[in-house]
């Protein structure tokens, strides 16, 4: 079974699985905005997904940039 990209995740719903106190804050928030619990679920995992993407951008980039960093050591290994 294949994991499921983001998006397909948001198309297809998500189960959250939250800790008890995280529970209660979100039933907290929902009743004092007068929004639905799906509603603030909704936005924490989207707010989560947002922060994965953020992750792994920075993870590739880092890895782009090691990468680079290797090829002018090569080179430069090379030349001498």
């Amino acid at each position: 079974m294949r994991k499921l990209t983001p998006e397909e995740r948001l198309k297809h719903g998500v189960i959250v699985l939250l800790k008890k106190e995280d529970y209660e804050d979100l039933k907290r928030f929902a009743e004092e905005s007068n929004s639905s619990q799906a509603a603030w679920a909704r936005k924490l995992v989207l707010s989560g997904l947002q922060r994965q993407r953020r992750i792994e951008k920075s993870s590739k980039d880092a890895a782009a940039l090691r990468q680079a960093e290797l090829e002018a050591e090569e080179a430069a290994a090379r030349e001498a």
